[in-house]
C-alpha cells in the first residue's frame, strides 16, 4: 500500500447557508479538518445518509442514490465480516464513504483514477459505483478497519486479507488459483510475499486471487492469532510465526488447491444481490493511503 499525498487546499471561511441550517450534522462534520477537502470540493454536491457506523455520501440522481439501501447493507456486512475475521467485537470510528459515478470523478475527487481507495487515518473510503461496486466497498473496508486496529502491514498481507473478505467463502479465489496452477500461470509466492511487492508489478487478475487464497489458507489452517502475528511481523518472520518457511507453506497451499478440484462454485453472496455470479473479473484497481 503506497502512501498518496492529498492535494493541498486553501479553505475559505465557511459561510452558513439556509441549506446548511437544514442539516445540523453538516456543521459538526466540518469540524473535522482532514475531511474538509472532500466535503467542500467545488465539483461535488453531496447528499448524506447516516447509519450507526457509516456516513454515506453520494450525488443526487446517481446510481449510488438509487442503490443506497443495498449499498448500506453491504457496508454493514463488510464491517461485520472484517471484525469477525480480526476477532474484534467493536469498532468505534464512523466511516465516511464517498460514492462516485466513474473513474474520472474519482480522479477529480482524490487525484487517483482507481475503482476503490481507503485512507485509514481519515476513516474515509472511496468507491466507484459500478456493476460490482459491492466488492470494491467490502475490499476497502477491510483496509480501513484492519489498518486501524492492527496497524499497517506489508502490501501482500493487506491485499490478501481484503480479497479474503470479498470472497466470503465462495471459493472463487481458490478456483482462480487452481486454474492458474494447472495452466502454469502461477506466480511463485516468493515474488509476491515480500515487503517490496507492489500491485503494479503483476496483473491484479493473477496476484490478488493468489494472495487472497494464501491468506485464507494461513488464517483457516493456523488460526487468527498466528495470522495477526504474521501481520505485525511481516514476511521475514514467517518461520518464527508458523514454524515453516515460505516454500513449505506454499507447497502446502498448492496441495490443498489440487484437492479442491471439482468442488468450487463461483458465487459470492452479498446483501441485496443473493448469489452474485461472476462472469467478469473482480475490480482490481484498489489501494490504501495512510
Amino acid at each position: 500500500m503506497l502512501a498518496r499525498s492529498i492535494r493541498a487546499w486553501l479553505v475559505l471561511a465557511f459561510a452558513v447557508s439556509p441549506w446548511l441550517n437544514a442539516q445540523p450534522a453538516m456543521r459538526e462534520r466540518f469540524t473535522d479538518e482532514i475531511l474538509r477537502p472532500y466535503y467542500e470540493h467545488p465539483g461535488f454536491a453531496w447528499k448524506i445518509e447516516h447509519s450507526a457506523h457509516f456516513e454515506l455520501n453520494f450525488e443526487a440522481d446517481s446510481e449510488a442514490e438509487r442503490r443506497l439501501s443495498q449499498l448500506k447493507e453491504v457496508a454493514e456486512w463488510g464491517r461485520t465480516s472484517v471484525l469477525r475475521l480480526l476477532g474484534v467485537g467493536s469498532y468505534d470510528p464512523i466511516i465516511h464513504v464517498f460514492f462516485v459515478g466513474s473513474l474520472e470523478r474519482m480522479n477529480e475527487l482524490i487525484g487517483a483514477e482507481v475503482i476503490g481507495r481507503s485512507r485509514p487515518t481519515q476513516h474515509a473510503v472511496f468507491c466507484v459505483v459500478a456493476p460490482y461496486s459491492e466488492l470494491s466497498l467490502a475490499h476497502e473496508l477491510a483496509h480501513e478497519i484492519a489498518t486501524n486496529l492492527w496497524g499497517p502491514a506489508e502490501p501482500w498481507l493487506e491485499e490478501g486479507l481484503a480479497n479474503y473478505v470479498v470472497d466470503n467463502h465462495s471459493s472463487l479465489m481458490n478456483r482462480q488459483c487452481l486454474v492458474m496452477l494447472q495452466s502454469e500461470q502461477w506466480i511463485p509466492l516468493k515474488k509476491l510475499v515480500n515487503p517490496r511487492w507492489k500491485s503494479s508489478i503483476y496483473s491484479p487478475d493473477d496476484a490478488y486471487p493468489e494472495l487472497g487464497g494464501f491468506v485464507q489458507y494461513l488464517y483457516e489452517t493456523y488460526g487468527a492469532d498466528r495470522f495477526q502475528q504474521a501481520w505485525k511481523k511481516g514476511s521475514k518472520n514467517l518461520k518464527k510465526v508458523y514454524g515453516k518457511r515460505l516454500p513449505t507453506l506454499e507447497a502446502e497451499y498448492r496441495s490443498v488447491l489440487l484437492k479442491l478440484r471439482g468442488t468450487q462454485r463461483d458465487q459470492i453472496n452479498l446483501p441485496g444481490r443473493g448469489d452474485l455470479f461472476l462472469q467478469e473479473e473482480i475490480p482490481d484497481k484498489h489501494g490504501v493511503d495512510p
